[in-house]
């Protein structure tokens, strides 16, 4: 069965989650600073009997942060009632991990008709000096650095967590005897950082401030507590002995897969809610999944007019970092056509749409089928996504096309193993280094491995941290199909789209687009993206 996604808006918010199967609603709310993505192992498995939720908690994930500054478990439990209604659930089991467990705890002492039943994970029972003790240290500041530094210590962090407890306690009666994960797990655990960025101290904050004993005591709804052996929580399960009768604990391996099949045999054995086909989440306009041939889309969308332009965002990146060229290509435009941003298959949160989807012919495809439709006036395309719009011109050669910053530099020859080379993982999370230095160097140098006097960049613009860190997160999402798309790309050529688009900006100071004879320079993104909105104006002048 294939998960599904979507963005749901409360209060122009957006709240993500995914679903699968059909029968008795299941809600499965996963641990801070994780996402729903750690839930699809159950809910594959559930799904065969089962209508499978799993929301992403407010602040992690592709889920905004609440609007209050300090939200504390109940206004999570809120948030979720609020998108069970929206969903028309009106009573599902419930199987929470950790801050999960808080917030299903939270959702049955509130909502209590909202619960047929609950699978609590671990439950974090932490008496008021342990609390203190949590909060102290947990939170260390460790925004992006220009060196790469907060990288190393973001991995050390991560690595302690399964050592000492609380990670940076690193006394003998903190320690921990658990295995230790192989390195792709802690990659995964650094992709849920980076998700949610220094705001992850929110939602992870309440977790730890608040109380689960007068919670527990006053349950209502049948309840299943299970502690895991080595678990540091296990300590404390002792303080829930005046839980009613309708609530068991026990106690359970560590292992994964033993925790899951004692969830589904729990949820085999209790009375569960009204059974649902499906839901059908209302999508959000602005950033919504859209369903396409073999796969889901994440599609953004700015604007409302008829007709649109489509930007293709650069290679071995993401809609996100293209979201303020977007804005500012929308602005300009004075909403005469909207803006269509894709994230490109194996990019952002785009798969691989049912197959081999890692060079720009194959995109280009994909593209033309799932967007080049009636009300589309052209296509913007970023850096690498030349290549694309190559093909795409090839596909259709009536298609209006500008260029920003194309990879077509004149007289440098490209070295396509370098250009994006595979980063393998390693155990002291080097390899997050490497990526971080490549991109840092590509701001600096064309290419970014000509580290001469005559590779460097001049450019009056300093650079910024939260930007690199933003690309790393991409880099890291599109994995090894960025050194496949990006060796085709170099491969591609450009003669024919850079005679025929419509418009070519480069920045000043960066060589890259040296071979477009009709650059048009630009100081910064902002500038090029209002060239382009005045380009697409004048196509709209000319079909009119």
């Amino acid at each position: 069965m294939n998960v599904r996604r979507q963005i749901i808006e409360i209060d122009g918010r957006r709240n993500h989650l995914r679903y699968v199967g059909s029968g008795p609603p299941v809600l499965l709310l996963h641990q801070s600073p994780q996402t729903s993505a750690t839930q699809l192992t159950l809910m594959e498995e559930l799904a065969p009997d089962y209508l499978v939720i799993a929301p992403d908690t407010p602040g992690f994930g592709l889920s905004d942060l609440l609007p209050n500054d300090q939200p504390r478990i109940a206004d999570f439990a809120d948030n979720l009632q609020r998108v069970l209604e929206i969903l028309g659930v009106r009573q599902a089991l419930v199987m929470g991990v950790h801050t999960g467990a808080q917030i299903a705890m939270a959702l049955a002492d509130q909502h209590p008709d909202a619960v047929a039943h609950m699978v609590l994970d671990g439950v974090p029972a932490f008496n008021q000096l342990e609390q203190a003790h949590i909060l102290s240290g947990y939170f260390e500041p460790n925004p992006p650095r220009w060196d790469g530094s907060h990288l190393i210590r973001l991995w050390g962090k991560i690595a302690e967590q399964t050592i000492f407890f609380p990670w940076f306690d690193q006394r003998p009666a903190a320690r921990m005897t658990l295995d230790q994960a192989p390195p792709q797990i802690w990659d995964g655990y650094i992709h849920d950082y980076l998700y949610a960025g220094e705001d992850y101290k929110v939602g992870y904050g309440a977790a730890f401030s608040w109380d689960a004993v007068p919670v527990a005591e006053r349950i209502t709804r049948p309840c299943h507590i299970l502690f895991r052996r080595g678990d540091p929580l296990e300590h404390t399960a002792d303080r829930l002995s005046g839980v009613p009768e309708s609530v068991s604990i026990e106690s359970i391996e560590m292992n994964p897969e033993v925790v899951r099949a004692r969830v589904r045999e729990i949820f085999s054995q209790v009375s569960a809610g009204t059974a649902l086909e499906t839901v059908e989440p209302p999508a959000a306009h602005a950033d919504a999944f859209v369903d396409g041939e073999g796969g889901q889309w994440r599609v953004r969308q700015f604007g409302h007019a008829d007709r649109f332009i489509l930007l293709l965002h650069d290679l071995g990146s993401s809609g996100d970092s293209a979201a303020d060229f977007a804005v500012e290509l929308h602005s300009v435009g004075d909403d005469a056509f909207r803006v269509v941003l894709p994230d490109l298959p194996f990019h952002g949160e785009t798969g691989p749409m049912g197959g081999s989807a890692d060079d720009p012919h194959a995109i280009a495809q994909l593209l033309l089928e799932q967007f080049l439709g009636e009300g589309c006036l052209g296509i913007v395309a970023l850096g690498g996504a030349a290549a694309i719009a190559a093909h795409l011109y090839a596909l259709k050669p009536a298609l209006p096309v500008t260029l920003h910053q194309p990879i077509c530099p004149a007289g440098v020859e490209l070295d396509a193993e370098r250009w994006w080379p595979v980063r393998p993982m390693d155990e002291c999370g080097a390899h997050l280094l490497r990526r971080w230095r490549q991109l840092r160097q590509a701001q600096l140098f064309f290419p970014w491995y000509d580290t001469t006097a005559k590779g460097a960049v001049r450019s009056a613009k300093p650079l910024d941290p939260e930007m690199l860190q933003q690309q790393l997160f991409d880099a890291l999402r599109c994995d090894e199909h960025g050194t496949e798309v990006w060796r085709a790309a170099l491969r591609t050529d450009l003669s024919a789209i850079l005679h025929e688009a419509k418009l070519v900006t480069g920045i000043e100071g960066r060589p890259e687009s040296g071979a477009a004879a009709s650059l048009q320079v630009v100081p910064d993104p902002a500038a090029a993206a209002a060239a382009h909105a005045q380009a697409v104006l004048k196509l709209l002048d000319a079909n009119r």
